[in-house]
């Protein structure tokens, strides 16, 4: 995961598009409750792919950009081994 992408910052005015649908919308970064209603919709986001890929007995492991990810692997690679 990219860190930058977790919280949205307090920088004005900004368009953000749906890479799904290409629907554009201008959102005001400004605005507490926007950043706020943002963050909590990541990390439900995060949550709900995270409930569906066990409930499907898909392994997981959260990587990030900022973070070494060999110690995150070695630990699936753990789990797995149990």
């Amino acid at each position: 995961m990219d860190t930058g992408e977790m919280t949205l910052h307090n920088i004005g005015i900004i368009e953000m598009a749906d890479p799904e649908t290409g629907r554009r919308i201008w959102v005001d970064s400004a605005s507490k409750r926007v950043r706020d209603t943002y963050g909590q919709w990541r990390k439900e986001l995060i949550t709900n792919n995270l409930n569906t890929f066990r409930r499907s007995g898909i392994d997981t492991v959260q990587l990030y950009t900022d973070r070494d990810y060999v110690p995150a692997l070695l630990e699936l690679f753990r789990r797995r081994n149990g």
